[in-house]
């Protein structure tokens, strides 16, 4: 899988803050406000003092609380996607060739309305 080490169109992400999160039959979307980020591999919630897997108790209320939280950085590196958000949570997205669950990990629409697909 030719994975990119980083990509400039994710730090745009840095100062935004998601406006919903959807959850679709396999597959979630963070939209923010103009970029949008499809995880198709189900992302890991993090918070400073827990780990929430996807299925766990509160990993969807994880993820919503999320929802207006601003950006602090957002990078592609270690086969992993992290967005970390500036109350310490954060999400990551595996791109571990053995975590896809189809063709593809991750889906982002940038605000240029290029699409980068891992």
């Amino acid at each position: 899988m030719n994975k990119p080490a980083s990509h400039p169109k994710t730090n745009e992400l840095v100062g935004r803050k998601p406006t919903s999160v959807t959850f679709v039959w396999d597959y979630i979307q963070f939209q923010f406000d103009g970029p949008c980020l499809t995880a198709i591999t189900l992302p890991v919630f993090r918070t400073a003092t827990s780990v929430l897997l996807p299925g766990s108790a509160g990993w969807r209320d994880g993820l919503c609380s999320a929802i207006g939280v601003e950006v602090a950085s957002s990078r592609i590196a270690d086969d992993e996607l992290r967005i970390e958000f500036v109350n310490s949570a954060g999400i990551t997205v595996s791109l571990a060739d053995e975590d896809y669950t189809g063709p593809e990990a991750i889906n982002y629409e940038a605000l240029d309305g290029s699409t980068m697909v891992v």
